[in-house]
């Protein structure tokens, strides 16, 4: 067995997010790496990559940066791991994945195998991936977690998504689609981004065939959302509206654009 894990930490702010000053946060990086060979067939191999960016300090103090590092965690590997350092979650989840390839993956390849499949092993070399980093800052208290996830546990494709959460640095809490719009927001919204879609695939060349492959009457503010001095941005991940060949769709909508919709919190103008 393979295994690297490591903490970087950043001398200085991550590019793109010096606006909000050399003395708000500082911030560090967990990796971890690791080849599993499938014990029934160790030709056979499980891969798994994680690197996270965290705050290791933010002007705003220890609880913020400590409640900030927790809507991190949550992020990546749910709720239950709330209030768990991001090592110990990291080790647990991946303790999990391990047991499951052992037990799934080799069932399988055992099973391929007596029954004289020729390539037993063409869906137990299984893949996780998971990454997170810091993306867009707003007025210079908000930065959104990017959280990337890609998976191969067998079958005939992979499966990959992206999750937002805006974190707030001077509380330390998350950042909610519900907070940044008033009430009833949905459904203007909702016509905008259909809107927003239509005329993006429409300049597109072939957009026409992701267009008529679209599932319009899903598309909803789905919580998924990311803030920037441009506006908001929603990420759907495949499934959602759409089949798994078109990928992400990413949709913006400008701040004007959503000036009538949003709280009083985020209501700038």
């Amino acid at each position: 067995m393979k295994k690297i894990i490591g903490f970087l930490v950043a001398a200085a702010m991550l590019p793109g997010l010096v606006s909000c000053g050399s003395d708000a946060y500082r911030t560090a990086q967990f990796t971890y790496a690791d080849y599993v060979p499938l014990e029934v067939c160790d030709s056979l191999a499980f891969a798994i990559d994680q690197a996270f960016v965290y705050f290791k300090s933010v002007e705003a103090g220890r609880d913020v940066r400590d409640a900030l590092n927790d809507e991190i965690v949550q992020l990546i590997f749910g709720e239950t791991f709330t209030g768990v350092p991001l090592e110990e979650a990291s080790s647990v989840y991946i303790g999990v994945q391990v047991e499951n390839y052992q037990r799934d993956a080799g069932s399988e390849y055992q099973s391929l195998l007596a029954d004289g499949d020729s390539d037993p092993g063409a869906f137990c070399n299984w893949q996780s991936i998971l990454t997170g980093n810091l993306g867009n800052s707003y007025k210079d208290r908000y930065v959104t977690y990017n959280f990337y996830e890609s998976l191969y546990f067998g079958g005939a494709h992979g499966s990959f998504r992206v999750a937002y959460r805006i974190l707030d640095l001077q509380t330390g809490r998350a950042v909610s689609e519900r907070d940044i719009f008033a009430q009833g927001y949905e459904e203007p919204v909702s016509e905008m981004l259909v809107d927003a879609i239509y005329k993006m695939y429409d300049e597109t060349e072939g957009g026409e065939e992701y267009l008529d492959s679209i599932y319009f009457g899903d598309v909803h503010p789905n919580g998924n959302v990311t803030i920037s001095e441009e506006g908001v941005s929603w990420c759907f991940n495949p499934y959602e509206i759409a089949p798994y060949y078109i990928g992400n769709i990413d949709v913006t909508l400008s701040w004007a654009q959503l000036s009538g919709y949003l709280s009083n919190e985020f209501n700038f103008e």
